[in-house]
């Protein structure tokens, strides 16, 4: 049949070649475009949300005047609000984040803290040792994820403990805002303190 023929044939693969190559190019722009939208890597992992909220809190971040924001800006809360002013604390010598569950823009994140002592400004330093679990829960946000309220009271490490105590006889002294028996009652936490920090059965870990 001659060379036409052959150049009939090769036409022919030709033009099944290009439809397949569209094909090809139209599935790919369609599964990347979809992979775009529902593959796309979270910007945040909720885990590491909670432990910087922790972390910033266990500083004293919510107790210390000038640093809340740190730790105000991981909350989706409304912004029009404040935590209420806390009088006293939760004193911990760690914190773990023990499990997370994540469900469509829904987070909860179990927290496990070590406690060492309740701290109240009105009161005496209550030595308690346990362990507290707290579920945390989050929500996916302008691509970010944020907790969805604060926890309920401030839970500090026992060197922030110190320095807060610290603070409160430095201004007691220089206010002359105080008797002698609360700056005692404060000079006696730190020692208690002090010695929870250095015992040998309290692991603590600052971070």
């Amino acid at each position: 049949m001659g060379p036409l023929a052959g150049l009939k044939g090769h036409q022919g693969t030709s033009g099944i070649s290009k439809y397949f190559v569209q094909i090809c190019a139209i599935l790919v722009l369609i599964f990347g475009h979809a992979g775009l939208i529902y593959a796309k890597p979270l910007a945040d992992d909720p885990a590491k949300v909670v432990n910087e909220y922790c972390l910033l809190d266990a500083r004293g971040a919510r107790i210390f005047s000038g640093e809340y924001e740190n730790i105000r800006k991981l909350m989706a809360w409304g912004h029009d609000r404040d935590e209420p002013g806390w009088d006293c604390a939760k004193i911990i010598s760690d914190y773990e984040v023990k499990e997370v569950k994540v469900s469509k823009d829904q987070a909860n994140v179990l927290v496990r803290y070590h406690v060492v002592a309740f701290l109240c400004s009105e009161s005496d330093l209550d030595l308690k040792k346990y362990v507290e679990d707290v579920e945390v829960n989050l929500i996916y946000i302008s691509e970010k994820w944020k907790l969805s309220k604060y926890i309920v009271s401030p839970r500090i490490y026992v060197e922030t403990a110190i320095k807060l105590l610290n603070g409160r006889i430095l201004e007691f002294i220089e206010t002359k805002s105080a008797v002698q028996a609360q700056i005692d009652k404060h000079s006696d936490a730190i020692k208690n303190l002090e010695i929870i920090k250095h015992s040998n059965n309290i692991n603590i870990k600052m971070r």
